[in-house]
C-alpha cells in the first residue's frame, strides 16, 4: 500500500472549488476507502487553522484528523531530522531558492525524509513542473526522491 501526503490544494478544491473538483472528489474517496496510508505533518493543519473561511478550513481538518493514518508532529519531523543530521532549513530554503513556495518546500522536505511515496498536488507551478530540480536538491543532501503526481496519476 503506497503512503501518501495530500496537498491542501487537493482538499481546496474538493470542498471549495475549482475545475477538477470531481477528480479531487474521486481521489478522496479511494482515500476514505483505504486504499492509502495518508500521512499529514500537522504544518499543514496549522496553516489551515489561519484561514479566514473558517468552515473551508474545518471541512479540511476534519478531512486530516479523521482519514490520516499518521499526524507527523513537529518533534517527530525535528528528531529525525537531527538524528539523520539534515538540515531542514538549509534544504527549504534551497528549493525555495528554486521557485517552490516555502510551505511546498516542507512538504517535500517532510515526504522525504519519511519515505513517502507520493506527494498528491494540483500544484503544477510550484511542486509538478519542478520536480527534477527538486528531486536534484534531495538527492545531493543525502535524501529519497519523491514522486509529485496528480490525484488521477496514481
Amino acid at each position: 500500500m503506497h503512503k501518501i501526503l495530500i496537498d491542501l490544494d487537493v482538499l481546496t478544491v474538493a470542498f471549495w472549488k475549482g475545475d477538477k473538483k470531481e477528480l479531487a472528489l474521486k481521489f478522496l474517496s479511494r482515500v476514505k476507502n483505504e486504499e492509502f496510508i495518508l500521512v499529514t505533518p500537522f504544518s499543514l493543519v496549522n496553516l489551515i487553522l489561519e484561514w479566514n473561511d473558517k468552515l473551508l478550513a474545518e471541512k479540511i481538518k476534519d478531512f486530516y484528523f479523521e482519514y490520516s493514518n499518521h499526524i507527523l508532529s513537529n518533534v517527530e519531523i525535528l528528531k529525525l531530522t537531527n538524528r539523520k543530521g539534515i538540515g531542514e532549513e538549509k534544504i527549504v530554503n534551497e528549493l525555495e531558492s528554486l521557485g517552490v513556495k516555502k510551505e511546498d518546500s516542507v512538504l517535500v522536505f517532510v515526504a522525504s525524509l519519511f519515505n513517502i511515496d507520493y506527494l498528491i498536488t494540483f500544484n503544477r507551478k510550484h511542486l509538478k513542473n519542478n520536480r527534477d530540480k527538486i528531486n536534484e536538491v534531495l538527492k545531493k543532501n543525502g535524501l529519497r526522491t519523491i514522486k509529485i503526481v496528480e490525484p488521477n496519476e496514481i
